[in-house]
């Protein structure tokens, strides 16, 4: 499963730069492959833009792109 990261140009120092989205409309957003991910990703590109900026306080996004979920965790630090 894959899910849309956004990572923001933040001050440097910052270490909470990045969003995981895991919700639309109330729902799980997850993608069974990586290319329906990234075709959602380009569906969607100026709400998920919107999205993050909003979540940072009108930072500017640096990237969107999708990752493994249990690679996320991983970066997280989490048991898997």
């Amino acid at each position: 499963m894959y899910q849309l990261v956004i990572i923001m140009f933040t001050a440097l120092g910052v270490t909470d730069d990045a969003i995981q989205v895991e919700r639309l409309n109330g729902q799980p957003l997850a993608f069974e492959t990586h290319d329906d991910c990234i075709k959602h990703l380009w569906e969607n590109l100026d709400e998920l833009k919107a999205f993050g900026r909003a979540q940072f306080g009108g930072v500017p996004v640096k990237s969107i792109s999708c990752h493994k979920i249990k690679h996320i965790e991983e970066m997280r630090g989490n048991d898997v």
